[in-house]
């Protein structure tokens, strides 16, 4: 599920990456990324084993390479300030979703809102990776002073677009976190806006 060396699947593979956007990946004054459409799609589920005894407590296990954690049922608040010129919009929701506890990183997936769209976010101290699957498919990486680029998939073709990182700050433990980035939205090497994205988790008890 998760590639081998850091947990971060390369660009190119973001529209088939089945393992970690409204989280809005693009604002919605860009006319040609009408996020709004909404089509049926599928996606293969994480691999999972069932908890070999009834005395444990039922749910899906992530498999590492060092040891098997239990996904726990957390809620997930998300709120996008995109910039363009000088009008803001925000976005936010409020959604249920599974918390996977690596040896390294902590992996949120969820279902926006629409009840259309996938949402998994790889965590880590140093970077975090945000992808969406659905009608529109797209992944982000967000390190400190970083540039990412990949393929934002549409139903009317693909368009180039990259990041630029200018802040980016997580806190995050056993029992749920933050993450906090700033950063620049291009596509096709044109300036689309100023994002920041704030994104809280917190374990049911």
């Amino acid at each position: 599920m998760l590639p081998a060396n850091d947990g971060l699947a390369r660009a190119n593979d973001a529209p088939h990456w089945s393992a970690n956007d409204k989280i809005c990946l693009l604002p919605q004054k860009v006319d040609f990324a009408a996020r709004r459409n909404k089509t049926k799609q599928t996606r293969s589920a994480p691999e999972a084993i069932q908890t070999p005894r009834a005395a444990k407590p039922s749910g899906l296990y992530l498999i590492t390479k060092k040891k098997i954690t239990m996904s726990k049922q957390i809620a997930i608040t998300t709120r996008l300030v995109t910039r363009i010129d000088n009008e803001e919009e925000i976005i936010e929701q409020a959604v249920d979703g599974l918390l996977d506890i690596g040896p390294e990183n902590h992996m949120l997936r969820f279902t926006e809102q629409d009840q259309q769209t996938q949402v998994h976010l790889l965590v880590s101290e140093e970077r975090a990776q945000l992808r969406r699957n659905g009608s529109f498919s797209s992944a982000m990486r967000f390190t400190q002073g970083g540039r990412f680029e990949s393929t934002y998939q549409t139903p009317h073709g693909p368009l180039q677009m990259h990041v630029v990182t200018k802040q980016y700050h997580t806190k995050h433990d056993t029992e749920g976190g933050t993450l906090e980035t700033a950063y620049e939205l291009y596509l096709s090497g044109r300036f689309i806006s100023h994002d920041k994205l704030l994104i809280t988790w917190k374990v049911y008890k």
